[in-house]
């Protein structure tokens, strides 16, 4: 997703995972089919410093402590999040491209591919059109939209 400074991103990213979770929660399905969506705040992400993967489990862990915690040992000698992230069960919706140093973003945005490959479905949004901080174009795998507006 792409929009300008206050354009309102952060805010339907917000409602978006709380729609998803909403939906998961009162299909009749049950809650355990789909991937939960968790808001991941890039501004907080280093991708020279740590892979998608491990950052996304350690955010996991720091925002919600149970998950920190082992998981059933059918899965290894891995944390809940770890366990959850490695079995696809999470959506990333990952919030503010833009904040990622200009130096570091085509680190970043080689890093998401790799750690969420075609297939796997992920949010991403960034701010366009600042004089000097305009984000280039972004080329995810397996795009599903495009804006070519700014």
């Amino acid at each position: 997703m792409l929009g300008g400074p206050g354009a309102g991103k952060t805010v339907l990213l917000s409602r978006l995972v709380l729609g998803l979770l909403h939906r998961l929660m009162t299909s009749a399905a049950g809650p355990h089919t789909s991937a939960v969506p968790v808001l991941f705040p890039l501004a907080t992400w280093n991708p020279t410093r740590q892979d998608l993967y491990a950052w996304m489990a350690e955010r996991l862990a720091s925002d919600y402590p149970t998950l920190a915690e082992p998981a059933p040992n059918r899965y290894g000698q891995i944390d809940r999040a770890h366990a959850l992230l490695g079995r696809r069960l999470i959506l990333s919706v990952l919030d503010g491209f833009d904040e990622i140093p200009t130096p570091f973003r085509a680190a970043a945005l080689s890093a998401i591919n790799e750690a969420l490959p075609m297939g796997h479905p992920v949010v991403l949004s960034s701010r366009v059109g600042e004089p000097g901080g305009a984000v280039p174009p972004l080329r995810l795998a397996g795009q599903a939209g495009r804006s070519s507006r700014h």
